[in-house]
Parts: structure tokens; C-alpha cells; sequence
């Protein structure tokens, strides 16, 4: 059924091309539809993989209104599926209001993006990025939830260098908006195996400064702190009950480089975990504290061969924990029974065809080293994903 439905996406599109925005007055309607297929040879990535799922797919929606010169409104709908995390319920994924006074000064107030690394902003667009899957060094899909948007304010602007080009900046400070049965429970069933029943909204801030230079070369550094992070759930083995309350903050420090039909790309994210968990069980309740850095590093080449056709390839490195990159400890501790699922490391190959100003299609394949971010008996180190989507865009 999910391959005809595949099909059938892709066949709709081939013959709706031509399609374009819908423009009423000052009001411009914008869409995607994508639908993909995963197969991978061990594990379950990201949605049901292992054997292969067609449910991996999003669409959405967006409405931007202009009230007048300097004010316009907008937001987006979206609905995406990827297996055990995503279930097609809809989703606001920005709304706010932005006034731009002038380049050096504009507000944002709702719902927005949080800019951390280069492509957090633009992360649901896949018309807009080189790959299916982005590297999950940096664009980590578990952290989703915590990286993605807040609800609440940013100052923006862009500063003239003169000679030197220019440089934006973004500041931000808002609610998390986090959901149970969305990529943070699959965080938590990933690392700890335990189940999220409630979750308290968090609190938010972060800076974006990027470096537009003359020379071809952009520079970009991002800070973001999230504060009381308070979540309640069950383990899944015992059935035992949890609190937890967790502190987090994360930096970005990347540069893309572009060359003619060439775009070089690399990026380091360090993201900074403390947490209380608190036990419950009929022997009383106690309260353990842990902490850990997650960083992870990729380094991405991508080639414009002609109008229509562009490859990529990354190599990407994540470890789950920095102080124990070869998974020694967590295996003393027993939090894990494969030293290999303390890191994962990605080589992936990436051909992109559009076929239209409209109609993207990709194609992706993946040798992995590690079971980091994967779901499944940990019995082998290496082993490989490919994915094809087809994304229509108006």
C-alpha cells in the first residue's frame, strides 16, 4: 500500500508541474508535498526502515500576508510521518508577525525558527537542501523538538562590513513547545528506553552570527540555552514511573565555502546535558544526577553538474557521549551492550535531479559505522541505508 502510494505521489506531480503560487492581493499561498522510501540493512533509522517503509513523507502549507511595507504576518501547517515518531497529525510549524523597521532592526513575535547551525531555518524545506537526510552530527532529528522553533520573540538585522561584506544576527528568547509522541520521546526511547507521558514547556534563549564575506565564504557561530526541561514518563523494561528535570545548551561553529559550482561545508555542534531523575517505585523514591556532552562533526562537498543535476557526499561523526567516544564507560555502566552504539559515523552519497522549477527528486545511499541513532538488537557495526524522495514544491 506504501508504495502505491509513493507512486502515485510521484505520478501526481510529474503531471502538476506546472503549478504555482496562489497570489490574492497582498496574500501568497505556498506548498510542498513530499514522499520518500527508506530501506535499510539493519536497525530501524528514523522511521521503520529495517525491511523498508514508504512512511516517510511531509506535506505542508504556508500563508504570508503583507500588511504593509514594513509588517507582514504568516504560518505554516505541516504534517509528517516517519514511522514511530511522526503520524501525520498537524502541526503549526512557524506563525508570527515580523516588522522590519530596517536592516539593522527587525522583530519577530510567535512562533519561529531557531537558528542553530546554517540549515536549522530551512531544515523543513527539502527542496531546499542537497540531501534526504542531513548529516545528524549537526541536524540531529531526536533533538528536534528542543532545536527546532520556539514561541516567543527574536531581534534580527544585517550589518554592512563595508569592504568586508556583512553580517547577520539573530536573538532570541521563547517557550519550547514540546510534545509527547513526537522526537523527543524517540530521544528518550533511544538512549534510556522509557516512555514520555507529560512534558512542561521550557524556556529558551540563543544568538545566531553569520559572516557573509566578499570572498565566497561564510562563517556562522550559534549559542542556545534551554532551561528546566521537565518531563515525566515510564520505563519500558519495569514499568516503572520517572520524573526528570533537565538543563541543556548547545553551540554551533561552521563555514560553507563556495567555489563556482562547488559549495564546501562544514560544521561542530557540542550540545551539554545535566539532569535529575527521579525514581518512584514501591521500594520509595530516590534521585540520581548525570551529565554529558553530545558533539559531533561533517564535512560536506557538494557539485552543480548541470541545470538540472547536482551530487553530494558527507562524511558525518556524532558521539552520544564526548568523555566516551569508544563507549567503554556506558558499557561498564550497562547502558548499552555494544561499545559501537556510542557513536555513529555516516558516509553518504547524494544525486539530485529537478526535473522542473517545481519537482526535486533525490536519491540517497549510506555506509554507516555505529548504532548511536538506531533502533534494533545491536548485532553489527556496519551497515547501510538508501532512501528516494520525490518533493513538489508551489
Amino acid at each position: 500500500m506504501y508504495k502505491n502510494r509513493l507512486l502515485a505521489a510521484c505520478l501526481l506531480t510529474m503531471f502538476t508541474t506546472q503549478a504555482k503560487a496562489v497570489e490574492i492581493g497582498p496574500l501568497e499561498v505556498h506548498g510542498f508535498l513530499s514522499q520518500g522510501y527508506m530501506h535499510s540493512s539493519e536497525y530501524d533509522f528514523l522511521a521503520d526502515s529495517d525491511g523498508g517503509t514508504a512512511r516517510f513523507n511531509e506535506f505542508g502549507v504556508n500563508f504570508m500576508y503583507d500588511l504593509s511595507d514594513n509588517l507582514r504576518g504568516g504560518m505554516q501547517v505541516v504534517s509528517r510521518d516517519m514511522g514511530f515518531l511522526e503520524d501525520n497529525s498537524p502541526m503549526i510549524d512557524w506563525a508570527f508577525a515580523d516588522y522590519h523597521y530596517n536592516d539593522l532592526l527587525g522583530l519577530r513575535v510567535g512562533k519561529v525558527k531557531v537558528p542553530l547551525g546554517i540549515y536549522n531555518n530551512v531544515l523543513d524545506i527539502d527542496a531546499a537542501r542537497s540531501q534526504i537526510i542531513p548529516p545528524m552530527s549537526l541536524y540531529n532529528f531526536y533533538l528536534r523538538d528542543l532545536t527546532i522553533a520556539i514561541v516567543g520573540g527574536s531581534v534580527y538585522g544585517n550589518i554592512s562590513l563595508d569592504d568586508f561584506g556583512d553580517a547577520d544576527y539573530t536573538a532570541y528568547i521563547g517557550n519550547v513547545p514540546i510534545e509527547t509522541g513526537k522526537s523527543f520521546e524517540g530521544m528518550l526511547q533511544l538512549t534510556s528506553g522509557s516512555t514520555l507521558d507529560e512534558v512542561e514547556n521550557s524556556i529558551s534563549s540563543g544568538i545566531n552570527v553569520k559572516w557573509n564575506s566578499p570572498y565566497g565564504l561564510m562563517l556562522n557561530a550559534s549559542y542556545v540555552d534551554i532551561n528546566d526541561i521537565e518531563f515525566a514518563g515510564t520505563d519500558i523494561a519495569t514499568s516503572i514511573p520517572y520524573e526528570s528535570k533537565m538543563e541543556m545548551y548547545a553551540y554551533s561553529l561552521g563555514a560553507e565555502y563556495v567555489w563556482n559550482d562547488l559549495t564546501f561545508t562544514t560544521e561542530y555542534l557540542a550540545v551539554s546535558q545535566d539532569m535529575d531523575l527521579t525514581v518512584t517505585s514501591q521500594f520509595g523514591s530516590f534521585t540520581t544526577s548525570s551529565s554529558n556532552l553530545i558533539d559531533g562533526w561533517y564535512a560536506q562537498a557538494s557539485y552543480r553538474i548541470s541545470e538540472q543535476l547536482e551530487a553530494s557526499t558527507y562524511y558525518s561523526v556524532s558521539y552520544r557521549d564526548s568523555d566516551d567516544k569508544d563507549g567503554q564507560d556506558a558499557l561498564a555502566a550497562g547502558s548499552i551492550t555494544k561499545a559501537f552504539q556510542a557513536w555513529h559515523k555516516d558516509i553518504a552519497l547524494t544525486g539530485r535531479y529537478d526535473y522542473s522549477d517545481n519537482l526535486t527528486i533525490k536519491l540517497e545511499g549510506h555506509y554507516i559505522d555505529g548504532a548511536a541513532f538506531a533502533f534494533g538488537t545491536p548485532d553489527k557495526r556496519y551497515w547501510n541505508l538508501w532512501a528516494i524522495k520525490a518533493t513538489y514544491t508551489f
